[in-house]
């Protein structure tokens, strides 16, 4: 009776291990299809540079903004792996001050990430939902992030030059209720100055406003570079940003299919410290201040 009902538990084990075995080979396999029918290139040099997941060159403790009204916008408080530059945490308020979200970054053998686990909290409406950003490698190369909460499905794929820089970004979101295998991306194409700096970014959103950014930078350290947590972490700096080696000062928008329309300039005002970003203003909008470990 013993060795029927071991030899039972072992077919019943093996069983969920091979239909789990499918599901993973599965949806490896609709990965692979997408990489493909994006043509997306793989790099001579391998980055990966957001996905390392580390604050440089020193840690940061916490970003704080302030609106023009010295009103609080956005909290952000880092902790990390033990005697390293590595992100472990991430915990981020947002400006109404009824959602916290802690993100838990976890790291491949390569010391890549491999996956973020956000868990939401909404104090206003009483709620809370886990969302899970898994980081897809193929070859030792980041490809694409994929995430899903209850409501929304969000997928960013990678194209790279030789040189190991991210060439163009293909981005989607939509509800999950939508099931069509259909996508309809956010292409952003990506140039360089010798330096590695953004110099252009191109949304083409098709058949809405395409924007051409060009960006110039000043010459000290960014302290932010690399700083993609999430897939749809966007502040407190552009996609840029989290690409290029110094401090974007300034940015000019352009929407290519409407050249009537006149060109947008931005500027960021920055304070430093030590030749370390301590603070920085967009226009007169917010303020951002570094807090260093």
């Amino acid at each position: 009776m013993k060795i029927n009902i071991i030899f039972f538990l072992l077919l019943f084990l093996c069983y969920g291990c091979s239909e789990e075995n499918d599901n993973q080979k599965s949806a490896t396999n609709d990965l692979n299809e997408i990489y493909k029918s994006l043509d997306l290139k793989n790099p001579d040099i391998i980055l990966n540079e957001i996905a390392i997941g580390e604050i440089q060159p020193l840690r940061i403790s916490n970003i704080l903004s302030v609106n023009n009204a010295n009103v609080p916008l956005f909290r952000y408080y880092f902790e990390y792996l033990p005697n390293t530059n590595k992100i472990s945490k991430l915990f981020t308020y947002n400006n109404n001050q009824c959602r916290e979200e802690i993100s838990t970054i976890f790291y491949n053998s390569s010391n890549f990430i491999s996956k973020v686990e956000t868990l939401t909290k909404d104090f206003c409406q009483q709620n809370e939902f886990t969302t899970i950003y898994n980081f897809n490698y193929s070859e030792g190369v980041l490809k694409s992030v994929i995430s899903n909460n209850t409501s929304f499905i969000y997928e960013k794929y990678f194209s790279y030059y030789p040189n190991g820089k991210i060439s163009t970004i293909y981005s989607v979101v939509k509800p999950k209720s939508d099931t069509s295998p259909l996508r309809q991306f956010i292409k952003s194409y990506f140039t360089y100055d010798l330096i590695g700096n953004v110099k252009t970014m191109e949304n083409d959103q098709t058949d809405l406003y395409n924007i051409k950014t060009t960006y110039e930078y000043d010459n000290k350290t960014n302290p932010l570079k690399g700083f993609f947590i999430n897939n749809i972490f966007g502040r407190p700096i552009q996609m840029a940003g989290i690409l290029s080696e110094n401090n974007i000062i300034s940015t000019k928008d352009e929407y290519t299919n409407f050249p009537n329309i006149p060109p947008i300039n931005n500027y960021i005002q920055y304070n430093y410290m030590n030749d370390n970003v301590i603070n920085f203003s967009y226009g007169v909008n917010s303020t951002y201040f570094i807090n260093y470990e």
